[in-house]
């Protein structure tokens, strides 16, 4: 694997989320041949994953079944940096909790929209994840609002894992109404 890139170093234009291989649940965020993130689940069933940048490493695991959320923490670390609560219908939308740094708002841009964003209170993106495709060969195109804000790393990572879990959701959803 090559070095990571801090987010600084991003060129203009959008990033993008990949899948290197269709067999391992494993992605890369990457600008033509540089690479800013990698996002690995630990095994093909459940939802502990990692999350590495230049910036640090982070875990991110969804927890609880009435009340779902995604605890979020950096390597080595006993206490969630963050948790994310999803809200609205189908978790169309949620909160992101990160310790000492407030609230932002995480929210589908529509009904049957692949695009996703992480924002602040006034509704202005952070990062904005969109043109999600793939079923073995994921890939998503990323925007980042500023490639030098401290939570971008963070932000761009979550943000991908959310959108995987949303579209597991998606297909398992689809898999039941069809065999059901």
């Amino acid at each position: 694997m090559a070095t990571l890139q801090p987010f600084g170093e991003v060129r203009a234009g959008d990033l993008e989320w990949t899948a290197p291989s269709g067999l391992k649940r494993a992605f890369i965020l990457h600008q033509e041949d540089r690479v800013f993130a990698t996002l690995e689940w630990r095994s093909s069933i459940g939802t502990l994953a990692v999350a590495t940048t230049a910036a640090g490493t982070w875990s991110f695991k969804r927890v609880g079944f009435f009340s779902p959320r995604v605890t979020v923490r950096r390597a080595g670390a006993v206490d969630d940096e963050a948790v994310f609560k999803p809200t609205g219908w189908c978790g169309s939308s949620g909160e992101l909790r990160l310790a000492e740094r407030g609230v932002l708002f995480y929210q589908r841009e529509g009904f049957w929209s692949s695009t996703w964003k992480f924002c602040e209170a006034s509704g202005s993106p952070l990062v904005r994840i969109g043109d999600r495709t793939g079923v073995f060969r994921w890939r998503a195109t990323v925007s980042l609002a500023d490639k030098d804000d401290p939570r971008t790393p963070l932000l761009s990572c979550l943000l991908w894992y959310l959108a995987v879990l949303a579209h597991d959701e998606e297909s398992t959803a689809a898999v039941v109404a069809v065999t059901g």
